[in-house]
């Protein structure tokens, strides 16, 4: 069975060709070394978090509805059973926008940037590591160990993990870039 080409990399083409961009100079821009650049194209492989949001910034001011329509194309915006509606949605909003996270100076502490924001954010909606492993489809032990910052996920996974969540994507990953 032939798995399924990484989303993200078919959406990062079709905004580095709005950009008018080549695969080599995005490469220099984000750092990142254009062989490598060219398998996440194809879909082949998954960005790390941070590198998924280094590229985008290079491509777009608006990263947070980057992900957002990414999330939307993934079908992964199925809400979960969030207690609390949209009162509990506007707070959440509101706890991302406002936290107060030191600046990611090194990769090692962008890793940690996702899972301390990502941690706040699934405890203020209620929901349960177990219950984010299962409908984000993801290992219980590798979230535990990105919630402690020792594990970056690929960007589909951590789009998942925050869609499991019931956070407003846009909002989590803008937070995101901020502190990257």
């Amino acid at each position: 069975m032939q798995e399924k080409p990484c989303g993200f990399g078919s959406l990062l083409l079709s905004y580095r060709e709005k950009a008018r961009l080549t695969q080599s100079r995005l490469g220099i821009l984000a750092e990142l070394h254009a062989t490598h650049l060219r398998m996440i194209e194809k879909g082949k492989v998954q960005p790390s978090v941070g590198q998924a949001v280094r590229l985008v910034s290079k491509l777009t001011p608006d990263v947070g509805k980057f992900f957002q329509e990414l999330a939307e194309q993934e079908g992964l915006l199925v809400l979960p059973d969030v207690q609390g509606g949209a009162g509990m949605a506007e707070a959440g909003n509101d706890l991302i926008k406002g936290l107060h996270l030191p600046l990611a100076k090194s990769e090692t502490e962008a890793r940690s940037v996702f899972g301390l924001i990502f941690k706040e954010v699934r405890l203020h909606y209620g929901i349960t590591q177990k219950a984010v492993a299962e409908k984000a489809r993801y290992n219980l032990r590798n979230l535990l160990n990105v919630e402690s910052g020792s594990q970056e996920p690929g960007i589909m996974t951590a789009l998942a993990m925050v869609c499991a969540t019931g956070a407003d994507v846009e909002a989590f990953f803008e937070k995101l870039y901020q502190l990257l």
